[in-house]
């Protein structure tokens, strides 16, 4: 038996005030009555077992139940869950490892979601459907040094990173306003921080990985970092899908001198309830989709908010308040390229940093952006 306080629950899942996991006493109950095995505490995936204890579970809990699953952090998750929330294990799972470490890690792709059908939230069939969810750094670091007079420090973040999804919420380098020339590692999925608990933190950094330009003033989430926590995210190319003829095929789009440049961001800073550490999180800027990126993203027509010199310059100005500069952003498209990549890129892998994953592939059916 595992004791309540040693289980990381997630959303509503917590039991009121019991000693013990209420479904895993009921599955030895029944498993006594029924004769077949105990369950094993260590599986993880939706209980296929007898179909009398799972419509018994099911009834009583009002949710399909799930056997609890530990990963290589020793996280114990939920013995039971509504499939649809399988996302905030992995989200919850990443949250307490920032919480408890001075240099937050993402974790090893081997992070257990409860359900058998989803290893990573990253491999999410949906997880490619918006912009931008996906991002690459792949730029040598003397080149980064050369542009903007910073290097990189491999623990805090690994060059070349190949392909890395916004679902991991990994560490990624930032430019903050008022500090152009210093590259800070907040995570990528911005919490708010007036978020109240880590399991709200878990839930809203899922929806926040990208603000739209034309609300982030009025939005909750990010209406009081426009002025003044502003930053741009460094990168050298992204992953976007193109729908043709009912399929979706992956592009990584990037400068034609494949230069690194910036993406529009806003950060901020979240102290969970009791602890005495803070995470510093953000979120990529999007906006309507032109050019390239238009021809890309025919089915969303959005695209990050790329900086060119004059918008990146004024948007880390730490004296210029948004309303002022809103009128001198401009999303950077014209020197954009585009280029169809290996399918692996949509694909569902335990690992996806990797450099096949953005070599140049061809699709014979699928005619040219031009076209």
């Amino acid at each position: 038996m595992i004791p309540i306080n040693d289980i990381f629950f997630c959303g509503k899942n917590r039991p009121p005030s019991l000693g013990f996991e209420p479904s895993y006493i009921l599955d030895i109950a029944f498993s006594k009555l029924l004769k077949r095995p105990e369950p094993l505490p260590h599986l993880a995936g939706p209980y296929l077992g007898n179909p009398i204890l799972l419509l018994a579970q099911s009834i009583i809990f009002g949710k399909i139940p799930t056997f609890r699953a530990k990963n290589e952090n020793s996280l114990i998750f939920s013995h039971f869950a509504w499939p649809k929330n399988h996302g905030k294990y992995y989200s919850n799972a990443l949250l307490h490892n920032e919480l408890t470490q001075s240099h937050p890690k993402t974790p090893s792709s081997q992070t257990i979601c409860p359900h058998t059908h989803c290893h990573r939230a990253p491999n999410h069939p949906f997880s490619y459907t918006k912009m931008c969810y996906n991002a690459s750094l792949v730029s040598k670091a003397s080149v980064i040094e050369e542009i903007y007079g910073n290097k990189i420090p491999q623990e805090r973040f690994g060059i070349p990173t190949f392909f890395r999804s916004a679902f991991e919420h990994p560490p990624w380098p930032v430019f903050k306003q008022g500090l152009p020339t210093y590259l800070d590692f907040p995570t990528w999925g911005l919490i708010p921080a007036w978020t109240r608990t880590a399991d709200a933190a878990a839930d809203i950094r899922d929806k926040t990985i990208n603000a739209r330009y034309e609300t982030i003033s009025t939005k909750p989430s990010f209406r009081a970092l426009v002025d003044r926590k502003r930053c741009g995210m460094l990168v050298d190319g992204f992953v976007e899908w193109r729908l043709y003829r009912k399929r979706k095929y992956p592009y990584r789009v990037s400068l034609q001198n494949g230069r690194p440049f910036l993406l529009a961001g806003l950060w901020d800073s979240w102290k969970a309830p009791g602890s005495d550490m803070s995470i510093q999180t953000f979120t990529v800027v999007t906006t309507e989709a032109l050019g390239i990126p238009a021809l890309v993203h025919n089915t969303k027509l959005r695209m990050p908010l790329i900086l060119n010199k004059d918008s990146g310059r004024a948007w880390l100005d730490k004296d210029s308040e948004f309303r002022d500069i809103a009128p001198k952003i401009s999303p950077l498209f014209k020197p954009l390229v585009a280029r169809p990549v290996s399918p692996l890129a949509s694909q569902m892998r335990k690992e996806q940093n990797l450099p096949e994953i953005l070599e140049p592939h061809y699709y014979p059916e699928l005619p040219p952006l031009e076209a």
